[in-house]
């Protein structure tokens, strides 16, 4: 009886003597509790952060459906431009259509560096929801509105400009003869599509980059508003370990930051550079 006794005695202790029956096991968090807790702090109004889950930019929310639409959608479109531009080709307009086909393919390669570092936005949205002071501007908030209704803006544009000038019913689509509505419902589609992957996706992830920095620089602020703030006589040791504390804070959160953008915040400078010369290169030569 007593060897049975010390038995379950050293079963329900560990090597340090604690009782293994009160001990919790760690278990892994399900996906969806992974992924609200990495947006728990944000405003539930952020469609910005709504975007980037369901574009797959978070390890936790990956899905291969949404993985394979968003790949159709920005590549397929950068093959229709280079089939038109093959089928169009002008000896005069060549460089020009070329250069603009580059913003396309600049803007697909801008949504794979993101879906490379996608195991790093986690992390780095967890380092900025522990202060609770990330959030949009009003002229923040108005220029992601206006970014996403670009693609609605052109497409309205090209309809009407085709409907004015439209003098049969049929129209050519990719080489083939169609009737005119249907032209232009596969023309908008088109236009949505391009519009989409440039300018509107790199504008987007242009105003995340940004205001990532202005959440540092917001934390900066309030950093030196501490230290002036502070008389000789409270800047204590406690003080100025919280202090030292909230710097290593910092730096932690601008590595995560330099880490998740620098490939992509290149490539729009690159694209962006590209629109520009193109727009500027047709109109010298119109």
């Amino acid at each position: 009886m007593k060897e049975a006794k010390e038995k379950t005695a050293s079963v329900s202790k560990n090597v340090d003597g604690q009782d293994v029956s009160k001990i919790h096991v760690m278990r892994t968090l399900p996906t969806s509790m992974k992924v609200n807790q990495c947006l728990k702090y944000f405003n539930r109004e952020n469609i910005l952060m709504t975007l980037i889950r369901w574009m797959c930019h978070l390890y936790e929310s990956e899905n291969r459906v949404l993985f394979g639409v968003f790949s159709g959608l920005f590549i397929l479109p950068t093959i229709t431009s280079l089939i038109m531009i093959c089928i169009h080709r002008s000896s005069t307009h060549l460089i020009l259509s070329l250069l603009h086909l580059s913003t396309y393919f600049l803007g697909t390669l801008i949504w794979f560096s993101m879906r490379r570092q996608r195991k790093c936005l986690p992390k780095l949205l967890r380092s900025v929801s522990k202060s609770q002071s990330f959030f949009f501007t009003k002229f923040q908030k108005v220029f992601f509105y206006l970014t996403c209704s670009v693609p609605f803006l052109c497409v309205t544009q090209e309809v009407l400009k085709q409907t004015i000038s439209n003098k049969t019913d049929f129209c050519y689509v990719y080489g083939f003869q169609v009737t005119f509505y249907v032209g232009i419902l596969v023309n908008s589609l088109a236009w949505i599509l391009h519009s989409f992957i440039y300018p509107t996706y790199p504008n987007l992830v242009g105003l995340l980059y940004s205001s990532l920095c202005l959440h540092v620089c917001r934390k900066l602020s309030l950093i030196t508003d501490d230290i002036e703030s502070c008389s000789a006589q409270e800047f204590t040791i406690s003080r100025q370990r919280d202090i030292l504390g909230r710097e290593a804070e910092i730096e932690r959160l601008v590595h995560f930051i330099q880490k998740k953008f620098s490939a992509p915040s290149f490539l729009i400078a690159t694209a962006q550079f590209s629109a520009c010369t193109s727009i500027f290169g047709a109109f010298i030569v119109d």
